[in-house]
């Protein structure tokens, strides 16, 4: 049968992407404690990696990957090796890169490979290599070091042996499976007779196998050796080899043999993601087309709204990743860019288990790029400098991330030499950004976010890092279109803070429509704390501020056409007053009609519509009206006189 190439290219693309993330982190661990097990764990998936490669014919990929075994082999066996890891980190960024490459370009290794192989080979491995699964001439080294030959043929019985039963398990998502265990056959018939196998080896042929094979063998080898020799194969997670009982091995059930999970493309999940989104609205706008005629009906679509909601949630689940799949990748840049630059650095997290929706993520991947490398460029200092000012020679970037209900609040820190607010300023005016005016009526903060206007730039040459002006402009972009905020603390010599505020999720909230002239909004109800008439008698006014007395509290008291800027905020007909909790206090929002409940589906609001500060998304009503939904928090925070 001829091989589907670019299925199995997509599924080694998938498979040695995580075989690399999980490599790079292991290479963290081992730099700071060398474990048998670490160095066992990069070179059964540096050995995979290999194999998968080499069956699709790639041919840069496979000569990297035996270039790190033959270097993991012998560097593991030096006093020191948790020192001598760069040449396998410059190994791992080299196969990522290839990663990215069309097929065509990974057949024969270009100058660059072949570089990162010489490199890697450099070095006295006098390493036995473990063959792949073509043929030749293999030789399997044990834990304790000594060397496996092949056996004896299976007729040659030798008085001696002993009959031994074992049980192989493979790792959840072996890529190729028949051709591991066409490995583990080979390997048992060069240590004893191998009496049975199930799957027997036409059934591993014909790639009838799952993770478990059983298998009987008349030996004079320990059983020690056995599972050693075994363990020896990439991919395999268990071993157990025991002596014969009189009873026969029992064929593993079926739920043995079919894996507990399997691997979904994201794409997959986004299109059954947005089919379900589409089957909750359209469950809402059966409810707002139908006249219910019955109590049977109305439960009917009750039930159906349930189960379309609970779809909807269960595929948002699966989107959602953890922050952490960010954080290796940035841990690994700023590593490269501050040896580049001759500096020491170190990136520290917290919160990086808590989970965004993948959009989210996408949306914030650019952003953070840029923020740590503008903390490894302008922000912390060489160790030279660090010295002078009485700092360790070692800078220190923090990434903390907290949940904050349905918003998720990211802190960028570093203990750099601050922003130059002075520099920022003196070009903001050369370039005619602010005027001498405008500049003396900003606050330190305002003036350091003049850096994210597109193409702004105070540093005096362009560089392979900075200097074009593209940066902190993209982060801002990026945030805002997600919804978000953004804001920049600096203190000069003490470092720079970068505080974003974003979504974690596209979500249902449960809203309160209301109406407002030729306006119709909606309100999160969990936002909403009561709902009264406007009663006159019932406002008093503080520095001139409209106010109600509520539960101890001073609420100010907005008026919709005022928050919409069509008016001065006087009562012109009847109110309903809605008090609003936001994150600093209460408001009450003034409003000229309720128009009652609504489960939306919210959708973020994209660029150029993001920029409108007041709503921070869109609904559509059973009605099929699209509805904005109110930023409450904006309001409260900018648009609520503070009164005391």
């Amino acid at each position: 049968m001829r091989l589907d190439f670019e299925k199995y290219f997509r599924m080694f693309l998938e498979e040695a992407g995580e075989y690399l993330r999980e490599m790079h982190e292991t290479v963290g661990r081992l730099a700071e404690a060398s474990t048998p097990e670490a160095w066992a764990e990069l070179f059964r998936r540096a050995h995979s990696i290999k194999g998968m490669a080499a069956s699709l014919g790639l041919g840069s990929v496979q000569q990297v990957a035996h270039a790190m075994e033959d270097f993991l082999t012998w560097v593991q066996r030096q006093s020191d090796a948790p020192r001598r890891l760069e040449p396998l980190v410059e190994a791992l960024e080299c196969l990522g890169s290839l990663l990215r490459r069309p097929p065509s370009e990974l057949q024969t290794p270009d100058t660059t490979v072949q570089a990162i192989v010489d490199r890697l080979r450099a070095v006295p491995t006098g390493a036995l290599e473990v063959g792949p699964v073509d043929g030749s001439t293999e030789t399997w080294v044990t834990s304790s070091g000594s060397s496996l030959a092949p056996s004896a043929s299976p007729d040659a019985a030798v008085a001696d042996r002993v009959r031994w039963e074992g049980h192989v398990t493979l790792m959840q998502g072996t890529l190729l499976p028949a051709a591991r265990w066409a490995v583990v056959l080979r390997v048992l018939q060069r240590l004893g007779s191998l009496i049975e196998t199930r799957p027997t080896a036409g059934d591993i042929t014909q790639g009838k196998v799952g993770r478990h094979l059983s298998f009987v063998i008349e030996s004079d080898a320990e059983a020690a050796t056995i599972e050693a020799a075994l363990r020896q194969i990439p991919d395999v997670e268990a071993v157990e080899v025991r002596r014969q009982a009189l009873e026969v091995p029992v064929e593993p059930t079926s739920s043995d043999v079919l894996p507990t999970t399997i691997r979904v493309r994201l794409s997959e999940v986004d299109r059954l993601f947005d089919l379900a989104r589409a089957v909750f609205m359209q469950v809402q706008r059966l409810r707002g087309s139908l006249s219910i005629a019955s109590l049977e009906d109305e439960a009917l679509l009750r039930d159906s709204e349930a189960l379309a909601r609970q779809l909807y949630l269960g595929l948002l689940d699966l989107r959602m990743l953890p922050l952490e799949v960010l954080i290796g990748p940035l841990r690994r840049m700023a590593d490269a860019l501050a040896r580049q630059m001759g500096k020491r650095v170190r990136l520290v997290t917290r919160g990086e288990d808590l989970t965004l929706d993948k959009a989210v993520l996408e949306h914030l991947m650019d952003p953070f790029i840029h923020m740590i490398r503008n903390s490894v460029d302008h922000g912390i200092e060489s160790p030279a400098e660090r010295r002078a000012k009485s700092k360790s020679e070692e800078g220190y970037i923090s990434i903390h991330a907290q949940q904050r209900g349905e918003w998720m609040q990211v802190v960028v820190l570093d203990d750099g030499r601050g922003m130059d607010v002075e520099r920022i300023a003196q070009t903001a005016l050369e370039r005619g950004i602010v005027t001498p005016d405008q500049l003396r009526r900003m606050s330190v903060e305002e003036i350091c976010m003049l850096v994210t206007i597109p193409g702004f730039s105070t540093a005096e040459a362009v560089t392979e890092v900075s200097g074009r002006g593209i940066g902190m402009d993209v982060v801002r972009h990026r945030v805002e279109a997600l919804g978000g905020t953004l804001r920049i603390e600096t203190r000069r010599d003490r470092g720079t803070r970068i505080t974003l505020r974003i979504p974690s999720r596209l979500s249902i909230l449960d809203t309160l429509i209301v109406g407002h002239g030729r306006y119709q909004m909606a309100i999160p109800m969990d936002r909403v704390r009561r709902v009264t008439p406007y009663l006159r008698e019932a406002i008093h006014y503080r520095q001139e501020v409209p106010v109600l007395y509520q539960d101890g509290f001073i609420a100010p008291v907005l008026f919709m056409d005022q928050v919409l800027g069509e008016g001065t905020g006087q009562p012109r007909h009847q109110y309903y007053m809605l008090t609003i909790q936001y994150e600093k206090g209460l408001y009450v929002l003034a409003v000229a009609d309720i128009r009652g409940e609504h489960r939306s589906v919210v959708q973020r609001l994209e660029p150029p519509l993001s920029r409108v500060p007041l709503f921070s998304g869109i609904t559509v009503s059973p009605a099929l009206e699209v509805i904005p939904l109110l930023d409450v928090e904006f309001i409260g925070q900018h648009l609520t006189p503070q009164v005391t």
